[in-house]
């Protein structure tokens, strides 16, 4: 309903399979492409139980939002790109940056001084300071991939929601497969919702630059490799 409302997009409205309480004590929840089916497992160690995590399942949903747009596609960078965007599809429906807020089971933490404080921490966040490379690990697609979505919160912050989320979605709608091609896309779209002059920057432009550079991945050399 929101990607209809918002964005006029009804290619993903098939229904799926939703499994809760998948595996035994299973600290995962995911989307499978091939039975277009989400998961969600129960938690253990990690999780609480996925199936209660709003952000949890918007983001699972969100994958196959981008399977749709973008169908199969491999490799590191796209990895990260995936989760970035199902992140970033998870903020905008709560309009919070901060993913699977409550999901994680409470951390008990004793300083030197033998005082016990709990933190009760999120998963992931769209609003961040991460840039490539200094906090690339090219270990964890999850957590590089906060690189891209840091990029397109701080690109909502300046724009604001309806601008910069209608322009991501349509940049999706290209199908780039890096995120090169993506923030090019971007600039491609924004221009051709404004004079359609390439010779003279939209009154976006800068915005966009400004938001992908702040992240360190505005170039053509920025490569998403697995370590």
């Amino acid at each position: 309903k929101f990607l209809k409302d918002e964005f006029n997009f009804t290619k993903q409205s098939s229904k799926m399979v939703a499994i809760a309480r998948f595996g035994i004590d299973l600290d995962n929840a995911f989307f499978m492409p091939l039975t277009y089916s989400l998961s969600f497992g129960t938690g253990k160690k990690f999780l609480k139980n996925t199936a209660l995590a709003r952000d949890i399942i918007i983001h699972e949903f969100g994958h196959s939002v981008v399977y749709e747009k973008f169908g199969m596609v491999g490799g590191y960078e796209f990895s990260a790109m995936n989760e970035a965007m199902a992140d970033y599809l998870a903020a905008i429906v709560t309009n919070e940056p901060r993913i699977a807020e409550g999901a994680i089971r409470p951390t008990v933490i004793i300083d030197e001084n033998g005082e016990r404080t709990i933190q009760d921490p999120y998963l992931r966040t769209v609003e961040n300071k991460m840039r490539y490379p200094q906090d690339f690990s090219g270990d964890y697609f999850h957590e590089d991939g906060q690189i891209f979505s840091g990029a397109l919160w701080d690109m909502r912050k300046t724009l604001g929601s309806k601008v910069a989320d209608a322009l991501i979605h349509e940049a999706q709608m290209g199908a780039p497969k890096t995120i090169f091609e993506f923030y090019r896309e971007l600039l491609k779209v924004d221009e051709l919702k404004d004079d359609r002059n390439p010779y003279t920057p939209s009154k976006n432009e800068t915005a966009i630059r400004r938001a992908f550079f702040k992240h360190g991945i505005g170039s053509r050399d920025v490569v998403f490799k697995q370590g």
